[in-house]
C-alpha cells in the first residue's frame, strides 16, 4: 500500500512496516500527543528498529513515495 494509506492506518492505532526495510521486525506506530507540566507534546511516530530499540521516526523521501507498506499483524 502507499504511505498516505499506511499513515492513516497508523494514526488509527495500527503498526506499519515497509517491506523494503532491511531489518526484520521493524515497525512504526503513532504516539498520541500529551500534556506534561502544562506543556503540550505533539503527536509523533515511533519506530521499533532492528537493534530492538524504540526511537522517534521521521519518514524519508523514499519512505513517503514507497508503495511497499503493510500493516503488521498482531
Amino acid at each position: 500500500m502507499d504511505f498516505p494509506t499506511a499513515l492513516k492506518l497508523c494514526l488509527e492505532g495500527k503498526r506499519i512496516t515497509n517491506l523494503k526495510w532491511n531489518g526484520k521486525g521493524m515497525y512504526v506506530y503513532a504516539v498520541e500527543g500529551r500534556t506534561y507540566k502544562n506543556t503540550k507534546c505533539a503527536p509523533y511516530l515511533m519506530m521499533y528498529n532492528a537493534q530492538k530499540e524504540y526511537v522517534p521516526w521521521v519518514p524519508s523521501t523514499g519512505d513517503i513515495f514507497s508503495n511497499e507498506w503493510k500493516v503488521v499483524e498482531e
